[in-house]
């Protein structure tokens, strides 16, 4: 048996059905089972075609699996009913086999080739995308999320197409108030997208720091540099005013 079952995620499992003989068996239908209530199978029966002695058929089936469910060895089992060659119909014993759930991964890895922004002006985030998942997904539509100071006016991004492990480009227009604070402010992005099954599916929200700076005047001095001159200059005329009273 083999399977792509991982944690929060839909997965396949496929087996091999083998008759071991001596007889014959018609019309077999083999029910996939699971005890864990964190497993969903979709469809558990599994219609097989005739099958001498020696000869086998694959089965596969669907399964859901919760984020509840643990990245484990997970035991299933497989009865198969059968019509016997005298057309009495039978059901085998329990069979049981193991499929391993894998650990819980984030379907898109997302990293921001460019995060500095400058307050009181305009900017590009760009940001690489890649389908982490191990099947194509399409219509990806991406949806940013920005507080004060950061905002834009273009905050949606669109994927047709991303194979397993394909990497594109995607921009996001930025606004920064020129009253930002230079400092490290949080920006947000989520994307909807479909499987190839045509089920929709949103992913996790992903967090990307955005570094700015102060506006700095052209060929001059920073402005808070600029205001501690002017304070000191200020105090200095202070002082010499008093000693000439």
């Amino acid at each position: 048996m083999e399977s792509t079952l991982r944690v929060a995620k839909e997965g396949q499992l496929e087996a091999t059905i083998v008759n071991q003989g001596p007889q014959s068996v018609s019309a077999p239908v083999a029910t996939l089972q699971s005890n864990n209530q964190n497993l969903n199978i979709n469809n558990p029966e599994f219609a097989l075609p005739d099958l001498a002695p020696g000869e086998q058929a694959s089965v596969n089936y669907t399964v859901d699996v919760s984020s509840a469910a643990d990245a484990a060895v997970q035991q299933f089992n497989f009865q198969i009913t059968y019509d016997n060659q005298n057309g009495d119909r039978r059901t085998s014993e329990r069979i049981q086999a193991n499929a391993r759930i894998r650990q819980q991964q984030d379907q898109f890895i997302v990293e921001p080739i460019n995060r500095t922004a400058i307050a009181g002006e305009e900017a590009t985030l760009d940001l690489k995308v890649t389908n982490n998942g191990e099947e194509a997904i399409g219509s990806i539509e991406g949806k940013a999320f920005l507080d004060d100071p950061l905002s834009s006016g273009d905050d949606e991004v669109f994927i047709d197409r991303l194979e397993p492990g394909e990497t594109t480009t995607v921009s996001v227009a930025l606004s920064v108030d020129s009253g930002a604070l230079q400092k490290t402010y949080p920006f947000s992005i989520d994307f909807q997208y479909e499987m190839p099954d045509g089920d929709t599916e949103v992913s996790k929200t992903y967090n990307v720091p955005i570094q700015v700076r102060q506006i700095e005047k052209e060929g001059g001095l920073p402005l808070s540099l600029i205001g501690g001159i002017a304070v000191l200059v200020f105090g200095a005329g202070i002082v010499w005013y008093t000693r000439r009273e």
